[in-house]
């Protein structure tokens, strides 16, 4: 009669320690027929175990915390502003060298763009909130314009506006003493 080889199998999640075994015709008592388990003191801990991110080899495959079931999203920061690339991320434990947490940059090349940045007028959205120059109320160097009602290229100082770029009928000189008449200003036209 040949005996079979039968392995411990303590921690009873259905795999066995390869270096507690013993012959037997029929199965005993907390064995089984594999050898597989690589850590016979943890239930959780065996071949095609989910994988976690806790620094231990799960699924006994040999590599530490890889393919876990609760890794992290990791987002690219190219730039170094602090501020991730939603569209370039990886999965991980940890975050691997270049990536944070964060995903709200709308320019991860440079570092200047990011939310929370200045809003300034060069036709760019710095501050990431989908509004550009004039149209972002944040804007922080804004020009003053002068209303120019006599089209004689001075304005009046009493008609102001701020914008990134003179609104249609003002200029930049607010001068003008009389601006109901063309041929009355400082540059005397």
């Amino acid at each position: 009669m040949d005996a079979d080889t039968w392995y411990a199998d303590t921690d009873l999640d259905g795999y066995g320690d390869g270096s507690g075994s013993m012959q037997a015709c029929e199965r005993p008592d907390g064995f089984v027929e594999n050898s597989f388990d690589c850590d016979d003191g943890s239930p959780s801990t065996y071949p095609g175990a989910d994988e976690l991110c806790d620094d231990v080899d799960n699924d006994c495959n040999g590599t530490v915390d890889d393919d876990s079931t609760d890794a992290r999203s990791w987002y690219s920061d190219l730039d170094g502003d602090g501020y991730g690339d939603a569209w370039s991320s990886t999965e991980s434990c940890s975050p691997p060298t270049g990536y944070i947490a964060d995903n709200t940059d709308c320019n991860d090349v440079d570092n200047d763009i990011h939310p929370g940045a200045d809003e300034v007028c060069d036709s760019i959205d710095n501050d990431c909130d989908d509004l550009i120059d004039d149209d972002d109320e944040s804007v922080v160097d804004m020009s003053t314009w002068y209303a120019d009602s006599d089209g004689d290229i001075f304005g009046d100082d009493g008609s102001r506006v701020e914008a990134c770029s003179a609104p249609p009928g003002y200029v930049s000189d607010g001068s003008d003493c009389d601006d109901t008449r063309a041929d009355v200003n400082p540059g005397g036209i």
